[in-house]
């Protein structure tokens, strides 16, 4: 799914030049380890506090795929996109515009996640 991320990221970049997706390249090969940390450490903190490694894979373990699917949906193709370009091209902050957006999007899919998980309407679901 990043692969498609980092395509969709290139095509906009693409407009700032050969140094820009150059950049976008060299990013997307540090975010895979910066994502395999930080996922690491959100599974070994939530797994203390609710024993479940993933509140998303509780999500999908208890039948309920529509939450995760919207969630990813909103975050990633109406959040991060969108922001992505309005970030680096329209205020001008190039390679960092693109940065910014997809910390912004994994932060609030993070936070949509704890929330929604705390709720506990998953639990309820019949699988």
């Amino acid at each position: 799914m990043e692969s498609i991320f980092a395509v969709v990221d290139i095509f906009f970049v693409s407009k700032l030049g050969a140094d820009a997706v150059a950049t976008v390249g060299i990013t997307e090969s540090l975010l895979t380890i910066v994502y395999a940390v930080a996922v690491g450490l959100s599974m070994s903190t939530t797994a203390k506090k609710t024993a479940n490694p993933d509140p998303v894979q509780a999500f999908n373990g208890a039948g309920d795929t529509i939450t995760p699917t919207i969630m990813n949906f909103f975050c990633f193709w109406l959040l991060e996109i969108p922001l992505a370009y309005l970030l680096s091209l329209r205020f001008g902050l190039n390679q960092q515009g693109v940065y910014y957006s997809i910390v912004i999007a994994e932060s609030v899919l993070g936070i949509m996640g704890i929330i929604l998980f705390k709720r506990g309407r998953w639990k309820t679901r019949k699988v």
